[in-house]
């Protein structure tokens, strides 16, 4: 229960319901398959992870920038960071995809970086100030296998 008697639930269902600000409409421009397998993207020993030098446009990115500084956009002070989640996955816990992320994992299936029947379902976006970062931690079992 909140300060004032009622459930955090009911509190939290008044707050979405008094926000009125949604994201702006997004696009990103098709893409061409990427191919992985190659290893030409690879970080080092590292088999699943990859760098894409130039996967987003300069435009895309300031586009999605603006996506994260919009008003629409629910940051989470904590103690070391803001975080944003979005999505479903991984305790996101705030439903579906914002459309600019959207759009996003259509382009990372569209590349063939995420197979159709196991697209991108969350995001969480962690901003650091200087002298900031993220502390020592294991994720949990929602990332495995790595």
């Amino acid at each position: 229960y909140g300060a004032r008697g009622e459930p955090d639930s009911d509190r939290a269902a008044a707050k979405d319901a008094d926000i009125a600000v949604k994201f702006s409409p997004f696009e990103l421009a098709a893409r061409a398959p990427v191919r992985l397998e190659e290893g030409v993207f690879r970080v080092g020993a590292l088999e699943r992870v990859h760098y894409i030098p130039d996967f987003v446009t300069a435009a895309e990115e300031a586009a999605m920038l603006d996506q994260v500084r919009s008003p629409a956009a629910s940051w989470t002070q904590l103690r070391s960071r803001r975080l944003q989640c979005y999505g479903s996955g991984a305790g996101a816990g705030h439903g579906e995809l914002p459309p600019w992320l959207a759009r996003l994992a259509e382009a990372l299936v569209q590349a063939g970086v995420f197979p159709p029947d196991a697209p991108p379902n969350h995001a969480l976006l962690n901003e650091y100030q200087p002298g900031e970062g993220i502390l020592g931690h294991t994720d949990g079992p929602c990332y495995e296998p790595l």
